[in-house]
């Protein structure tokens, strides 16, 4: 369902009158911080055989993947990044990383299904997220190779330490999301420019600071508590059947956006954060491109 409800919009976009760029990444090197986590802890597990290739890529490389996409005639592009692996290969770099042996279990491929049918029955989307993650364990997902960073080299400067500067500037801009999360309706559209979808850029923003602070290990137990009941909300809004919730019509009356408030004002009370509107995106840096638009 999730590859489903992402190409129901592709098709939306060829029948618009929009000039538009769809990007196929294979996967994100972010996404397989996961290893890293299980490498850390001793094992790591994998879906079939782990015999099945991939070339995920850098979050930087794609980005200039887009750039270029704005600016070519292509409508739909398969990106990955410059090297191929298996998954058994990703895992044994993952363990480089981290400087321990590798311990690789491979969890059979009809288990992992009976898992995906039994999850269903309780939390359809966990059990989308396992199905997808499942399909992609266990078959190649290639594409032509993009960019200059490496896999390897992503692991190992997740292991470097970034030192207190990067734990506070991080820490601070995942307070500045989860007030925003807690803003009323018009200051939270007034954050943004006219051109963007507000509550997109409202969990996305969550979703990254707090997947950083986390893996980070920034955030302290007790607060990562309210944290995830944020997420856990974020997630029970998101798929297509619920698509009129991000919306700034459902933005400003909807139920689930005041519980979402909230729970964003739960946790800065845990976290002893100081209420109030935050800095917008853009004084912080962030740019944002109207659709259309070719970069100068």
């Amino acid at each position: 369902d999730i590859v489903d409800a992402h190409e129901a919009f592709v098709d939306e976009l060829r029948a618009s009158d929009l000039a538009y760029a769809v990007l196929r990444p294979t996967g994100y090197f972010s996404d397989m911080g996961t290893f890293l986590e299980m490498a850390r802890k001793g094992r790591v597990y994998l879906f079939g055989k782990g015999r099945n290739r991939t070339n995920p890529i850098h979050g930087a490389d794609l980005a200039l993947a887009c750039v270029e996409a704005m600016e070519g005639a292509n409508r739909e592009i398969e990106v990955g990044g410059p090297l191929i692996h298996s998954w058994r290969e990703i895992a044994e770099l993952a363990f480089a990383a981290v400087g321990k042996p590798p311990k690789i279990t491979c969890v059979p491929a009809w288990l992992m299904k009976t898992a995906v049918r039994g999850t269903r029955l309780f939390n359809r989307h966990q059990g989308e997220l396992l199905a997808f993650f499942t399909a992609m364990g266990t078959m190649d997902v290639t594409a032509p190779a993009t960019g200059v960073r490496t896999l390897e080299e992503h692991f190992r400067s997740l292991m470097e330490s970034p030192g207190p500067e990067h734990e506070a500037a991080c820490i601070r801009s995942l307070q500045h999301a989860v007030r925003r999360l807690s803003l009323r309706p018009a200051q939270q559209v007034a954050q943004y420019p006219d051109f963007v979808v507000v509550a997109d850029e409202l969990a996305l923003d969550f979703d990254h600071w707090l997947t950083v602070c986390d893996s980070n290990g920034y955030v302290a137990q007790d607060l990562l508590v309210f944290l995830r009941r944020i997420d856990e909300h974020l997630e029970g809004m998101s798929g297509e059947k619920q698509a009129e919730l991000w919306t700034v019509a459902a933005l400003e009356s909807h139920a689930a956006w005041e519980r979402l408030r909230q729970l964003a004002r739960d946790a800065i009370d845990a976290a002893g954060w100081a209420p109030g509107v935050p800095p917008t995106p853009e004084d912080e840096g962030d740019h944002f491109i109207p659709a259309g638009t070719k970069p100068s």
